[in-house]
């Protein structure tokens, strides 16, 4: 409830906004998808939602759930073609370091964005898994019929209007902003 509260505000005060769900964490197939339900539904109503998370969880050692099984790929696929049909025009987002040499599956499962994948950091949450290199992943991106382009932590379509972006964040955003609302290449 008090998740579903600070989207709500964001939304009121027209924050673009980043959720989504865990999987593998004990909730049912019917828990999964009402919280889909309750994102999409906070989504109509304020439109702020920029991208929608779906993250198989990965048991850590040291923790309670240490012995807890992960979920599967099937698990993940299942939930994110879910999401897809729920959610036809968001942005939805699943990490493919967490699914090894797999990642291309999940594209094909309904997938639009790989999320913040880094040649020079780790995944601070499961530093266990790597991250792909980025040819690699743009590559295989470009097999299965998309096409891998930098964005900045605003999605292109929230950056591209005015009741989304503060004058002064928008401002200093410019000097990052390529075509289309993408992040301007060479910036390195």
């Amino acid at each position: 409830a008090l998740r579903l509260r600070v989207i709500e505000e964001a939304g009121r005060q027209k924050i673009p906004f980043t959720t989504g769900i865990l999987l593998g964490i004990g909730e049912s197939a019917a828990e999964r998808v009402d919280s889909l339900c309750a994102i999409r539904d906070k989504y109509r109503c304020h439109g702020h939602i920029q991208e929608v998370l779906v993250q198989p969880f990965r048991a850590k050692q040291n923790t309670r759930m240490a012995e807890s099984s992960n979920a599967s790929l099937d698990e993940l696929q299942r939930t994110l073609a879910v999401a897809r049909l729920m959610m036809p025009d968001m942005n939805i987002q699943s990490p493919p370091n967490l699914v090894s040499e797999d990642f291309p599956q999940l594209l094909a499962a309904g997938i639009n964005d790989w999320g913040g994948i880094s040649p020079v950091t780790k995944d601070f949450i499961n530093p266990e898994a790597a991250w792909p290199q980025i040819p690699k992943l743009a590559e295989q991106t470009t097999d299965c019929g998309f096409r891998l382009r930098e964005r900045l932590a605003i999605y292109p379509e929230y950056a591209a209007r005015d009741e989304f972006i503060d004058p002064h964040v928008a401002a200093r955003m410019q000097p990052y902003l390529g075509d289309g609302f993408y992040a301007r290449t060479g910036l390195a």
